[in-house]
């Protein structure tokens, strides 16, 4: 799995939102971080600042979205995701998807 380096921040962000209000444990916030630690996750640093701006414009997707649409678009790799702007931009740019 390739993934974007904000990656770590909003599943990082994703994590307290919940533990702050108490949609999981404290248990389960240190489970996840535990599971995720075992995960095969290439985290690309490559990114191209200039053009995940335009697909973030073109595509009225947020900087993150489109760092992930980026990441894809270069490496030519699909793009997991189930939110229809993404789908939608991955199909402009012939970015396959899966769903």
């Amino acid at each position: 799995m390739i993934q974007p380096t904000i990656w770590l921040y909003e599943l990082g962000y994703e994590l307290l939102v919940g533990l702050r209000r108490n949609r999981i444990s404290s248990m389960r916030f240190d489970e996840v971080l535990s599971d995720v630690g075992h995960l095969t996750i290439d985290l690309d640093f490559n990114h191209d600042s200039h053009i995940t701006i335009t697909y973030a414009r073109e595509f009225t997707l947020s900087i993150y979205d489109a760092a992930y649409l980026e990441v894809a678009s270069r490496r030519r790799i699909p793009l997991a995701t189930l939110d229809t702007k993404r789908m939608s931009a991955s199909q402009s740019l012939g970015v396959a998807t899966f769903d």
